[in-house]
């Protein structure tokens, strides 16, 4: 999610998935959901990545509703991550993996408080 919040929150620079030619969730959402115009748009941003195409980029995530569902799918994994570290045996591997995934939920959810 580093497309959404400030660099200080998401613990890294904002746009670095789509720099290194990532398309993430949210980008694939709005290309989904987008019309024709605002997909050749989000294409062409995305393509011709600078950082400076940050704005445009999280523009049309914002019209077209990237945010929540793209919470709603880190939700999913991160809880499916926790049932899946409650069948292995207590030690320090789990208890680390655990609080990495309360970790991520916690920053996952102040994106959505500065959102």
């Amino acid at each position: 999610m580093d497309l959404f919040g400030t660099e200080a929150l998401a613990g890294k620079s904002l746009g670095t998935d789509l720099a290194k030619g990532k398309l993430t969730w949210p980008v694939l959402l709005a290309w989904e959901r987008a019309n024709a115009a605002d997909r050749a748009r989000l294409e062409n941003l995305v393509e011709n990545w600078q950082p400076e195409n940050l704005s445009a980029v999280n523009e049309l995530l914002a019209r077209y509703e990237t945010f929540e569902p793209s919470q709603e799918v880190i939700a999913r994994y991160l809880e499916q991550a926790r049932r899946v570290l409650r069948v292995l045996p207590e030690s320090g591997g789990r208890a680390g993996l655990s609080g990495l995934a309360d970790f991520l939920a916690q920053q996952t959810d102040a994106l959505a408080v500065c959102i």
